[in-house]
């Protein structure tokens, strides 16, 4: 049984059946979690996997920084053009994206860095831009 099926059937007993919900949502992203990591091997050394691994060293700091990124973006952006069309929405969100993984970077390097544990950094330095993998 699919992990969509095991969702429709966690939907149907939400209403009809209360005590199996539970077990049907687990069991639904207990199979989507299996799928994702099959796929790990097939997809690792993707370029844009391995931009999302080098991403994800400086995450915390994106988590951190974004917010206050995208405001101080949007009342800059305001000044330039509104977001009447798409178009101009959709650069502006490319530009606010950009933006914050930018900063998020510089963030990382300048502040959190400073905070890891000695061995921590070297392994951080090491395994910058390459996937992780888990040996089964």
């Amino acid at each position: 049984m699919g992990g969509g099926r095991v969702l429709l059937a966690a939907e149907l007993s939400e209403r009809f059946a209360r005590d199996l919900a539970p077990l049907c949502y687990g069991l639904s992203f207990f199979i989507v979690v299996n799928a994702c990591v099959a796929a790990e091997d097939r997809l690792a050394g993707r370029p844009i996997i391995t931009a999302l691994t080098g991403v994800g060293v400086f995450s915390y700091s994106l988590y951190l920084i974004y917010y206050p990124t995208i405001m101080a973006l949007r009342a800059l952006l305001s000044f330039i053009a509104r977001p009447v069309t798409m178009g101009v929405a959709l650069i502006g969100m490319t530009v606010k994206i950009v933006v914050s993984v930018a900063v998020a970077a510089i963030f990382f390097q300048l502040v959190e860095r400073r905070f890891l544990d000695r061995p921590a950094r070297a392994s951080v330095a090491r395994h910058a831009g390459a996937t992780v993998r888990v040996p089964r």
